[in-house]
This record gives C-alpha cells, sequence and structure tokens, in this order.
C-alpha cells in the first residue's frame, strides 16, 4: 500500500512516471476489501489540483502535479459515520467480503464542479435492513452526499432515499450535477431508458 496510485504521461519525454502519493497511513498495517483499495479523484482546472477521495479515509488529499506534493485536507466526519473498521481477515473469502462491503460505510466519488467551485463527495451507508440475496454491489447500499467549498468548509449534507440513484454514473453541466436513477432497486427503474436527476443548489432565503 506503499507504492503510488496515480501516474503522470510526460508528454515531452514520452514516458509514465508514478505520482508521489500513496494510501494515508490509515490504511497501512490492516486488511482491506477490493472495494476499499479503490480511489476516487477529480482534477480542478483553475488550480491545476488533483483531489484524491479514499473509500475509508475521512480526509482529502490534494496532489499537485507540477511540484510532486500532496497536502492532507482535514475535513471532518460525516455526520453519519465515524471510523471505518478494517476487513477482520486478511485472505480473500467471497461472502466475508461481500457481508463488509455490504455492512461498511465508505466514501465514494468525489466530483469537481467547475461552474459553482465547489465539491460534490458521495459516500455509503449499509442498507437499514439486509436479507438473504442482497449483493455487495452499490445498488442495495444507502447513498449520501456532502458538498464543500472551495476551501474545503462543508456547506451541505444529505441522505438519500434507499435504492434512489446509482452513483457511479453521474455528469456535470451548468445547471448542477446529474446522477443516475438507473438503480436496478429503484421502483422507476426501466432498462429501456437513461434516467438522471439533477442536484442542483439554492441559495437560502
Amino acid at each position: 500500500l506503499k507504492s503510488s496510485v496515480f501516474a503522470i504521461y510526460d508528454i515531452s519525454k514520452l514516458i509514465f512516471k508514478d505520482a508521489s502519493i500513496s494510501f494515508p497511513i490509515s490504511y497501512l498495517n490492516k486488511c482491506w476489501t477490493p472495494q476499499m483499495l479503490d480511489p476516487a479523484y477529480t482534477i480542478n482546472p483553475k488550480t491545476g489540483k488533483i483531489v484524491f477521495s479514499f473509500p475509508s479515509e475521512k480526509n482529502l488529499y490534494i496532489y499537485d502535479y507540477k511540484t510532486d506534493k500532496v497536502d492532507e485536507i482535514e475535513v471532518g466526519y460525516t455526520q453519519y459515520f465515524k471510523e471505518i473498521e478494517p476487513f477482520t481477515y486478511c485472505e480473500e473469502v467471497p461472502k466475508k467480503i461481500d457481508d463488509y462491503f455490504l455492512n461498511t460505510p465508505s466514501y465514494l466519488t468525489i466530483v469537481y464542479d467547475t461552474y459553482r467551485d465547489i465539491y460534490y463527495r458521495l459516500f455509503f451507508l449499509p442498507p437499514k435492513e439486509v436479507h438473504v440475496g442482497m449483493r455487495s454491489s452499490h445498488t442495495h447500499k444507502r447513498i449520501g452526499l456532502t458538498i464543500y467549498n472551495n476551501n474545503f468548509e462543508k456547506l451541505y449534507e444529505t441522505l438519500f432515499d434507499p435504492y434512489e440513484f446509482s452513483p457511479t454514473d453521474y455528469f456535470m453541466t451548468k445547471e448542477g450535477l446529474w446522477l443516475s436513477k438507473n438503480n436496478p432497486e429503484n421502483p422507476d427503474f426501466d432498462e429501456n431508458f437513461f434516467q438522471f436527476a439533477l442536484l442542483s443548489l439554492k441559495e437560502n432565503e
């Protein structure tokens, strides 16, 4: 886990090189499932820096590719969960991995909104009830959202209705963030259509 999680292509030399960003200290000397080893990132074109979000780490990490330096940003816990426990088994046991992922909260996507100069960070919560036949995929987990300003101060946080979204599919426009509603567990799911919902910010009156 001490190896780089990101590579940069040098177009002048036509070579790849490892960036100086690896898993946070909180990951070391612990066991994690594959889903917890897949960091998300977003690029802020205004600063030229890359913001990383790791599935089990509350803080964010900003990588500056010009200087090859990393800054850890303290953003605090979400109101919905605190520390995330590591996997208690250090070998691949499919049933144990599925149970762990289904019952463990985690951070998901980080998205920069260039129109409003803010960041969206999605996270997972376990389903309220776990029953036989539930898969370890994101379709059964509850989804929440935290919004930060450009100084990574929390602006807003909410939890969506169960099965409302499929959080791995999204896009950004000047109107806001569009999240896919094509979750197979969504009562309105129709495999013949791509359905998205607009998440827009409004000023408090």
